[in-house]
């Protein structure tokens, strides 16, 4: 439903709760609000789905960070939240840690070689990973962007990593840690390097 009008999605979810649906989850976005469209989920609407249904029911949209997790409960009313591009981002997220992201690349390329994963989704993840600090550093991004082979980044992570964590050690980081006060704050950005 458009933000608004919520009651196409309230009669929805109620539907879905007498056909047997055992538990729900409302993302808070309207099926517009993709790619550079995404926005910010409008918690209100799904509160207002919550509060007409007795199903379980998550949320999903607006979680970035751990504190985001419990502000999301207390507004909404849900018995859980659901995330979906914050975790490929952060993984670390519901354990409500932030470790450098090269350790986090580390991390996934063992777990890629091991299992074989194939080069494509390395290669998308390991941007989606370096996000934040491929921003700042697009002479890093530029090193990523020309591998053909998961060896490659394995490569390249190590001249990626030995520059992220000169850049966190120095005295006069890129970027200072802003604090999240709202949501609305969409993207935090924190020394790059760390997530």
């Amino acid at each position: 439903a458009e933000y608004g009008d919520v009651k196409r999605t309230v009669e929805y979810a109620k539907m879905m709760e007498r056909a047997g649906c055992q538990l729900l989850t409302v993302h808070g976005r309207t099926r517009e609000m993709k790619g550079p469209h995404t926005g910010l989920a409008d918690w209100d609407q799904i509160r207002a789905v919550r509060e007409a249904i007795k199903i379980p029911m998550f949320a999903n949209g607006n979680i970035l960070y751990h504190e985001d997790i419990e502000r999301c409960l207390k507004h909404t009313g849900v018995d859980g939240v659901m995330t979906a591009e914050t975790n490929l981002f952060n993984p670390a997220l519901f354990a409500g840690l932030h470790p450098p992201t090269w350790e986090v690349v580390d991390k996934y390329l063992e777990i890629a070689l091991k299992h074989k994963t194939g080069f494509i989704y390395v290669k998308g993840h390991v941007f989606k990973l370096y996000n934040l600090s491929f921003q700042i550093r697009t002479d890093l991004r530029d090193l990523l962007s020309t591998v053909r082979s998961v060896e490659d980044i394995v490569a390249v992570q190590a001249q990626i990593k030995a520059g992220l964590q000169a850049d966190s050690e120095a005295e006069h980081p890129v970027l200072r840690v802003q604090e999240v006060t709202t949501c609305a704050n969409f993207r935090r950005c924190e020394q790059h390097g760390v997530y």
